[in-house]
Order: C-alpha cells, then sequence, then structure tokens
C-alpha cells in the first residue's frame, strides 16, 4: 500500500491563511487548499480529517499569529509597552485587515481566555498597572480605568480600520490614540504637559 503523501500541517496552515488573508474565510477549502499547494486532496483530508477540523486548527493557527504579531515588548517603561501594544494592536488591523476580523470580530469562533482583562493587560501581569500607576502619579483603580478605556477605544478604532469605515494613515492613526491617550490622563488629574510626556504627543501637534 502506498504511502501517503506527507505535507506538514504548519505549511499546511500557512498557505491557508495566505488563502484567507487574500480572498476571504470563504475561500478555504481542501480542495482550494490542494490547488494552492500542487498536491491532491487526499493528504489534506489526511492531516486533518475533514473540513471542520481544518477550520478548527487554522482558527488556532490565526489567533496565534495574531497574538505573536501583537505581543508586547519587554522593554521600556510600562506606559511605554502598553502603548506600543495598543499601536501593534491597530497595526494589525491595518496591514491585515482580514486576519483581524477573523480573529477579533468573531470568524474563527475562538475567544481570548479573560477576554477584555486579557487584552487589557497586553501579555503582562497585574502588576503592570501598579507601574503605570506610579508612572503616571495616579492611584491603581485610575490606573485599571485608563487601560480598560483605551483597550476599548483602541479596538474601536481597529475595528472601524479593518472593516474599511476609517482609511487613516499609519501616522493619523497612531497620532490620534496618543491623543486620546493624553486626553485620559488629564481628565484623571495628570498636567497636561505631563500627560503629553507619558503619551508621546508632540505639544505642537
Amino acid at each position: 500500500m502506498p504511502s501517503t503523501p506527507k505535507i506538514s500541517k504548519e505549511t499546511l496552515l500557512k498557505k491557508a491563511l495566505d488563502i484567507l488573508e487574500r480572498e476571504g474565510y470563504e475561500a478555504v477549502t481542501i480542495k482550494r487548499l490542494a490547488q494552492e499547494t500542487g498536491c491532491s486532496t487526499q493528504p489534506i483530508s489526511w492531516q486533518f480529517g475533514g473540513m471542520e477540523k481544518l477550520r478548527e486548527a487554522l482558527g488556532d493557527y490565526a489567533l496565534a499569529e495574531a497574538l505573536r504579531v501583537t505581543e508586547a515588548d519587554a522593554d521600556g517603561t510600562a506606559m511605554e509597552r502598553f502603548a506600543r501594544s495598543g499601536e501593534r494592536y491597530l497595526e494589525l488591523a491595518i496591514n491585515r485587515p482580514r486576519l483581524f476580523c477573523f480573529v477579533y470580530l468573531g470568524g474563527s469562533g475562538k475567544r481570548i481566555s479573560g477576554g477584555l482583562t486579557d487584552l487589557t493587560l497586553c501579555g503582562h501581569d497585574e502588576t503592570l498597572l501598579g507601574a503605570i500607576a506610579q508612572e503616571a502619579g495616579i492611584s491603581p483603580e485610575d490606573a485599571g480605568r485608563l487601560v480598560e478605556t483605551m483597550v476599548i477605544y483602541n479596538h474601536g478604532m481597529a475595528c472601524m480600520v479593518a472593516a474599511g469605515l476609517v482609511r487613516e494613515s499609519r501616522e493619523t492613526a497612531f497620532r490620534m490614540l496618543r491623543r486620546a491617550g493624553a486626553a485620559f490622563l488629564i481628565s484623571l488629574g495628570v498636567s497636561r504637559e505631563r500627560a503629553h510626556a507619558l503619551s508621546g504627543v508632540e505639544e505642537d501637534a
């Protein structure tokens, strides 16, 4: 009995994600994947056991890819790390809108464990809130409000960008995000000069 041709799951999932990002989720089928990889449908069915399992594996793969490209830095101040996490999340929506929608707007059927809490902490543990509070001179409770508010604002902007409702440049979108952060810090009693410095807003912007 001839052996089943071996094509790795990684190769197939990478190609499936390529199809999704070019043509949309509905284009991802075993037949289409076979065409893209230059093989028959047999090795794909052998690897995944059918379309349902392929979709499930693609959901996991896409989520891992989205988390990889938005992973927070370990270097810099807490505010800098948090800001970069937000910018990377927004950049995912700008550069890879179909991946963003698939993962974060329910297309994959996956859920980030912890929901808003995990997004809020951006890969850090809860000491991030204490560090932000200390840097900004606000209470940990206000730091939590700041982070939650910015996550919601950031997610809303990213959704509009991914849906094509907002067509700002990367630089303009980042500037809007930084200004929103500064405005909320000011509402918490941080001086305008300090809020702009913490958020990376130019004073003459």
